[in-house]
């Protein structure tokens, strides 16, 4: 019997599933622009749109009967709409003159190679008309302009048809983002208020009682730094407004406030579809690349097989694989320490998945997770990377179709992880190897290293070896790598969270929770090159985990 039902291994259909996962229409799956981060966010919009309307040109069918049948696919069903209807000499000769008029050209007997059309533009709860050609492409100082013959006072707005489409298009997608992440861009607008207030020195509230009492209980939700002063200031609408905080819809589904709300949705909608398209290729190399790591390996020895069969890894898998070079004695002694494990964290118990002890050096990696194939395995040489591996799988069998580290309770962590890692490796020596290639464009540079899942696994080792304390082979013995920061904040943030998801033992948990009595080491930032310090290398490579 299946558990899962496959209905395509199209990589698109998998990237299509991903991006609708986190609010993200299908189309931005299509498209390929890139951006730098350091870009205004109005100038990473028009990438958007750019890249939008080059793929539009590149795949649509350029008659009436097409664009208007495929219309309703590009747009999906977001507030932003657009229809067209023909136009001839009989409905409007002065429309053609006008049109012909903006492109230079004489009126040719047919209209059969530029096609004059009508466009209607509902934008929201507004409707604007205007004309342009279905076939004829109108620059960007034609584009959404009045025009008019000299010999007429009467203007009409001169659309380019490609422009309406893809404008209206990269619009309804970020409406529909903002309606699937409405906890994560609120979790920004409040966070922009505790740094104004940080920044000030003072304790600012909207006038508005509801609104403030509203911002207050949000600053709170997300543990966020806030004056606790009696007396306040007014805050600036400037810095937030009532209607970027509630994101309000008009009838048509549209959010008229979505402008106010740019500097923080763009670019965030714009590093999740990156991050979406790397977990796909990663998915997809798992599943092909990786996939030896997998299958079971043939001529096991007795006594492998023996220690195989009769283990505690088997308390908490269905099977267990070893490889025919592991130390028996030394597999011994981890299975103790797993004993020892499993009083202190709660290991779910996957009875439908594998436990594999294998040899990973032609994979470069000290450890891999396959969610597909249900697998969690460490190399011959490095049974520290379990607890990495371990989070990972939590993180993608706990909560059915959406993974914990995709969901809105991580995300502070993440955002606050990021930035403590972004700041340590600015830190470090512009030619230290790591930051050449954190910065690069290998696999393994800052994408990587702040996809969701991998940030997930990183804070789960630091709660073991930071809160709970916990000294195990499966964890590493040194956590001073620019990824493993020990901010005091962060560390408390992580606490909270892996808690919140009771991983834990009962009796463990009551120990003293973790305070600001914490020895942090915050002055030094480490070796002068953390590349050589924490990994192993092999083949000119560093060990990764997975």
């Amino acid at each position: 019997m299946i558990n899962e039902r496959i209905e395509s291994v199209r990589k698109e259909k998998r990237l299509t599933e991903n991006l609708k996962s986190r609010g993200i229409g299908a189309l931005a799956g299509k498209v390929n622009f890139s951006v730098n981060s350091s870009e205004a966010p109005m100038k990473q919009y028009s990438k958007l749109v750019s890249a939008i309307k080059r793929q539009l040109k590149a795949n649509v069918q350029f008659s009436f009967e097409n664009v208007t049948e495929q219309l309703n696919d590009i747009l999906e069903d977001g507030p932003y709409r657009v229809s067209i209807e023909p136009v001839c000499p009989a409905d409007d000769e002065y429309v053609i003159k006008l049109l012909y008029a903006c492109i230079r050209k004489s009126i040719p007997v047919t209209y059969e190679k530029e096609k004059p059309i009508k466009i209607t533009w509902e934008k929201g709860c507004e409707t604007v008309t205007g004309y342009s050609f279905l076939c004829e492409e109108l620059g960007k100082h034609i584009h959404n302009t009045k025009r008019r013959m000299k010999w007429s006072r009467r203007s009409e707005i001169i659309f380019d048809l490609m422009s309406v489409i893809a404008t209206s298009s990269a619009h309804n997608l970020l409406v529909k983002f903002i309606k699937h992440n409405r906890d994560i861009l609120r979790y920004h607008l409040a966070w922009n208020v505790s740094k104004y207030a940080e920044t000030h020195h003072a304790k600012f509230l909207p006038e508005d009682n509801q609104f403030a009492n509203d911002l207050l209980n949000t600053l709170r939700q997300f543990n966020l730094p806030y004056p606790e002063d009696s007396t306040h200031r007014v805050l600036p609408s400037s810095i937030l407004s009532e209607d970027q905080f509630y994101m309000l819809e008009d009838p048509s589904g549209n959010i008229p406030s979505i402008k106010r709300v740019f500097p923080i949705v763009v670019p965030l909608f714009v590093e999740t579809i990156a991050s979406v398209k790397d977990k796909t290729e990663w998915e997809f190399e798992q599943q092909s690349t990786y996939a030896k790591a997998f299958e079971d390996k043939k001529n096991i020895t007795q006594k492998v097989r023996s220690a195989m069969e009769n283990n505690s890894f088997l308390k908490r898998y269905g099977k267990v694989e070893l490889d025919n070079d592991t130390d028996l004695n030394k597999f011994r002694v981890l299975n103790q320490e797993y004993e020892d494990l499993m009083k202190l964290i709660q290991i779910p118990v996957a009875t439908d998945h594998s436990f594999r002890i294998r040899k990973l050096g032609k994979h470069r990696a000290a450890g891999i997770y396959f969610p597909f194939f249900k697998a969690t395995v460490f190399d011959l040489d490095h049974p520290d990377a379990y607890c990495h591996e371990l989070a990972h799988q939590i993180d993608y069998t706990s909560s059915g179709s959406m993974l914990l580290s995709e969901q809105f309770d991580f995300y502070p962590t993440y955002r606050m992880y990021k930035d403590q890692v972004t700041a340590r490796v600015n830190a470090l020596d512009p030619e230290d190897p790591f930051v050449i290639q954190w910065r690069g464009k290998t696999k393994y540079n800052s994408n990587y290293y702040f996809q969701y899942t991998e940030v997930f696994a990183r804070c789960f080792e630091l709660f073991l070896y930071h809160i709970l304390k916990i000294e195990s082979s499966f964890l590493k013995s040194d956590y001073t790598h620019p990824v493993y920061p020990d901010d005091l904040t962060l560390l408390q943030h992580i606490e909270h969270y892996f808690r919140s998801l009771k991983l834990a033992v009962t009796s463990f948990v009551e120990n003293p929770p973790f305070s600001e009595e914490f020895d942090v080491d915050t002055s030094s930032q480490g070796p002068a090159s953390y590349f050589e310090m924490t990994f192993e290398t092999l083949e000119d490579g560093q060990l990764a985990f997975f």
